[in-house]
């Protein structure tokens, strides 16, 4: 289980969660939403470790864990919103470079890498020479596999299905979900309210400094978006 207790986060004088308390069961995948500037992407870095909390703690198996500490790191993966892959790179290329962080021998990175590339339909893309020359879906797509190369426990994804067809959005979904069938807890950050009905277990949403843990099924859409106040619509009216 991953538990979260009293998060605070602030930058300067901007307060982005006061006080987030929250239990996640394990083997369950969880959408992440609210609305633009909510935090989204605050709290996946706090939870693997590019960001620091001001105060709270983090505990996985009713035990505290330090998000920067190389036991939590060897646990989780990530797949950020920018990728992060390196330019003038091919996909096998970063295939090999993660695998040996990983300690992986040869032999496995190349069983690992195949199963992964047919998995996730990267027969085509890994025939680019850079993934500078990839599209953006299927550079998506080659961070989602680097981040299964490890096995990983929790895996934290942050907008995983943009830039994704329809086809390949499904591919995604049916992934998640066999995944959290395999026991992992998978955290990832959505906008679209079909994706998080269609895909999740359970939705966070992130609304006026806190987080709000409810069944996919029973958010609804309007709780997705901002209120607009009548100052705001005021030139209309």
């Amino acid at each position: 289980m991953l538990e979260l207790r009293d998060i605070q986060k602030s930058f300067g004088s901007h307060t982005i969660f006061d006080g987030i308390t929250i239990r996640l069961p394990d083997a369950k995948a969880y959408a992440l939403t609210g609305i633009n500037g909510s935090g989204k992407s605050t709290f996946l870095k706090m939870l693997w470790g590019e960001l620091k909390p001001d105060s709270g703690e983090i505990l996985y198996k009713r035990q505290k864990v330090d998000p920067q500490s190389r036991s939590w790191k060897s646990m989780i993966s990530v797949v950020p919103d920018d990728n992060a892959l390196i330019g003038g790179l091919s996909a096998l290329g970063h295939f090999r470079l993660v695998g040996s962080l990983l300690q992986l021998s040869l032999k496995d990175i190349g069983l690992r890498s195949q199963e992964l590339i047919e998995l996730l339909d990267l027969q085509d893309a890994i025939s680019a020479p850079s993934v500078d020359e990839m599209s953006r879906g299927n550079r998506k797509r080659i961070a989602l596999a680097l981040a299964l190369l490890s096995n990983p426990e929790v895996i934290l994804m942050d907008e995983p299905f943009s830039s994704l067809d329809t086809e390949r959005s499904g591919v995604l979904k049916a992934l998640i979900r066999e995944l959290a069938s395999r026991g992992k807890t998978i955290i990832y950050s959505c906008h679209s309210y079909d994706l998080i009905r269609d895909c999740a277990d359970s939705y966070l949403l992130i609304r006026d400094l806190k987080m709000q843990l409810g069944l996919s099924h029973d958010l609804k859409a309007h709780e997705m978006k901002a209120p607009i106040s009548k100052e705001a619509l005021g030139w209309l009216l």
